[in-house]
């Protein structure tokens, strides 16, 4: 039983003659997944195959990259640290900067007696709050834009952990099935642990197949990915434009030259 005996090749012939080759399957469990003993007396544990191993890495990679990059891509909608850490996206009520800014120029222009200057005021104050309406629009509908990569780092990470804990379990499992096999006895026993480590073995497959879905789709998830990251800066760049056309009109409004052909210069007298 001690004997080490040289492994053949997953499904050699026993007679040592060559079958003619298969196609290959997507996702072959057994050729990537683990290297299941075939042999009842080799004692030593079954282990994740390399393959299978660098597979989940590189999920596990592309994962945090995308969870990095949403941080950096939310750091542009909203730059205050204290309400993206509260997992918001949009400042509370009166809180925008461009709303609190507004709101200290009418404190401002309440303390002049100028009327001249109290319009060109309100004329800048009108165009805060337009700006804050904007801001927190974008900010929005960017979060939105990402909503299948938000849901990447989040959902479908606990999925693919949990999956790869049950794999691990079924792993441990599978193998103290194929010890207890070893050590049978008798006819009858050998026949139970047997089945049992049939048992066993399929689970590890069912489990296996379920965590292996998950890199196995990263192609089509990276393609998603870039669609949203386009139509994310789709929406950033609209609304830098409208942001854009809104300052010049006003300050065209008030006086400023403006040299741009679309906004129309202020009448004179």
């Amino acid at each position: 039983m001690n004997e080490k005996r040289e492994e053949k090749p997953p499904n050699a012939p026993a007679d040592g003659k060559k079958e003619p080759p298969k196609k290959k399957e997507r996702g072959a469990l057994r050729t990537i997944f683990v290297r299941v003993a075939k042999k009842f007396n080799l004692v030593e544990n079954t282990n994740l195959s390399p393959e299978f191993l660098e597979h989940i890495d590189t999920y596990d990679t592309y994962q945090n990259d995308i969870d990095d990059l949403i941080d950096r891509l939310e750091g542009l909608l909203q730059q205050d640290p204290e309400v993206l850490s509260a997992g918001e996206i949009v400042a509370k009520k009166a809180q925008n900067p461009f709303e609190l800014l507004a709101y200290n120029i009418k404190n401002f222009r309440e303390t002049l007696r100028i009327e001249e200057k109290k319009e060109s005021l309100i004329a800048i104050e009108s165009m805060l709050k337009r700006l804050a309406i904007n801001d927190r629009d974008v900010q929005v509908k960017g979060r939105q834009a990402l909503r299948k990569m938000r849901r990447f780092v989040s959902k479908d990470k606990e999925g693919v952990q949990k999956a790869y804990a049950e794999v691990l379990h079924a792993l441990d499992t599978m193998d103290i099935a194929r010890k207890e096999l070893t050590r049978a006895k008798t006819r009858d026993n050998v026949e139970q642990k047997g089945k049992l480590y049939e048992a066993t073995v399929a689970e590890f497959d069912q489990k296996a197949a379920v965590l292996y879905a998950f890199p196995e789709k990263l192609p089509e998830v990276k393609a998603v990915h870039q669609q949203e990251i386009i139509e994310f800066f789709e929406v950033v760049s609209q609304n830098q434009r409208m942001v854009a056309k809104g300052l010049k009109q006003t300050l065209a409004a008030l006086g400023v030259r403006v040299n741009d052909p679309t906004v129309p210069s202020p009448k004179k007298g």
